[in-house]
């Protein structure tokens, strides 16, 4: 089993963290100064390395450059929350 890999991106809207599963799915990404620490606390190992597809994307996406986005997901949470990431997946651009 792969383990859990997290980093933080700098952003134009301040520091993103990102995990990842075994480096290949996001399953968490926090801007909040709260959810960077619990991904920080859950996340298993720091390798900003890792998350260098996410950062890229993000960082397209802030220069104008990028509508969507292609990183495998894989998000975790309760039932509900599962719902709602489901149904902000089909929110179009703008």
């Amino acid at each position: 089993m792969s383990k859990n890999l997290w980093g933080v991106i700098d952003t134009p809207v301040g520091p993103i963290a990102a995990a990842l599963d075994g480096a290949t799915r996001l399953t968490h990404l926090g801007i909040s100064r709260r959810e960077r620490d619990w991904i920080a606390a859950n996340g298993g190992e720091r390798d900003d390395k890792a998350i260098a597809l996410v950062a890229r994307q993000l960082a397209e996406y802030f220069s104008g450059k990028r509508k969507s986005f292609d990183v495998k997901l894989a998000p975790r949470g309760t039932p509900f929350q599962q719902e709602v990431w489901r149904a902000l997946l089909e929110i179009p651009f703008g």
